[in-house]
């Protein structure tokens, strides 16, 4: 079997040099490895020490994109519009980002627009097509307790289900990025938020029965330092549901350049593979998965039409079309969830649903 040698190019984090031998730098840095020319994946030896960003692979002299999930050369370029670019693996479906040296500039300025002070997150009334997610994950939550837990929820958002697993007793902790979400969740449901990042917050270990990270890990900086301090907290035996846009679903294979999942605010979008994969390597075992589909992702398809129509920017309309709706308006948009059922049921039969839900397992 013929091995060629691989130029990569990590960025802040552990890899493995010529020697095999861990290292750790403060920059970006160049390493070489050996991979096996007709394998598509590295070992899992390997995979494990290096880190998940990889930006740029050189091989037999031309430049290609390996996937940051399953290490795949078999990636592509996809353009969605000026100034927003993903690479996508056609191995695993997984999409991230082009723009990996702006990433943190993009998660800072998508964090203040979306859940900043002028955030269009209505906290105090919850429609109807933001219950079929709460539904939903109340669902899956009863399929596998009846009892009373302490559960971690981050990113809680506009807090449904923070809302929802309060009013039953359960005891919990959640953690918000946002100052303004935190102060106005922490009014309306009278319970304290811890405020700050996720990743930079102190907890006890092996404490929580449950974490939960909804539409969340999308957004993060990095998803496997996100799964690997939730497997640090939660009790041996306890879970984790975490729930995030499916990079599969019927509206991105049929409409890519109209996906809702394609948004400068989504650092990465998943596939139900490529969110196995990482939960896998962390450590988690793979108890449950799903791919329901709400009314919601085909009406932003439909609005992202609208916008084009329009000749409206995404970004400066972003939100539009979710406040200030007339009697008239949810009148039409309870009508299209009605008639929009068959569809949404098939796209979930078959795993075409535009979110994926996964439950995992720290094993005892």
């Amino acid at each position: 079997m013929k091995n060629e040698l691989l130029l990569l190019k990590v960025c802040n984090n552990y890899i493995m040099d010529k020697s095999d031998s861990l290292n750790q730098f403060d920059e970006e840095f160049v390493c070489y490895f050996y991979r096996s020319f007709n394998k598509e994946t590295l070992p899992k030896e390997k995979k494990l020490m290096t880190d998940t960003n990889i930006i740029e692979v050189t091989y037999s002299g031309e430049e290609s994109v390996a996937c940051e999930i399953c290490f795949s050369l078999n990636t592509h370029r996809f353009d969605i519009r000026p100034g927003l670019s993903y690479f996508i693996c056609r191995s695993c479906n997984h999409s991230s980002i082009i723009s990996k040296s702006q990433i943190e500039d993009l998660f800072r300025s998508s964090q203040d627009k979306y859940f900043g002070e002028n955030s269009s997150i209505n906290l105090g009334v919850e429609g109807f097509l933001e219950k079929q997610g709460t539904n939903q994950r109340q669902a899956i939550f009863q399929k596998f307790f009846n009892r009373q837990l302490k559960v971690l929820e981050v990113g809680p958002g506009a807090g449904s289900f923070l809302r929802w697993i309060c009013s039953k007793g359960h005891h919990v902790t959640a953690i918000e990025d946002s100052v303004y979400l935190a102060k106005e969740l922490s009014s309306v449901l009278g319970c304290e938020i811890i405020v700050g990042e996720f990743e930079h917050c102190s907890l006890p270990e092996n404490s929580f029965d449950l974490f939960c990270s909804f539409h969340v890990i999308e957004h993060v900086l990095d998803p496997r330092a996100h799964l690997e301090l939730a497997l640090r907290y939660v009790k041996p035996g306890g879970l984790a549901f975490i729930a995030t846009p499916n990079a599969n679903s019927w509206e991105q294979r049929l409409f890519p350049r109209l996906s809702p999942n394609f948004d400068s605010a989504h650092l990465r979008v998943f596939s139900q593979k490529s969110l196995r994969i990482l939960a896998q390597d962390v450590g988690w075992f793979v108890l449950y998965e799903k791919t329901p589909e709400y009314s919601s992702a085909w009406l932003r398809v439909f609005s992202k039409v609208l916008r084009k129509f329009r000749g409206e920017d995404e970004e400066a309309t972003a939100g539009k079309y979710q406040i200030n709706q007339s009697f008239s308006r949810k009148m039409i948009l309870g009508l299209i969830n009605l008639f929009s059922f068959p569809l949404r049921f098939l796209q979930c039969l078959f795993k075409g649903g535009n979110e994926v839900f996964i439950v995992l397992r720290r094993e005892v």
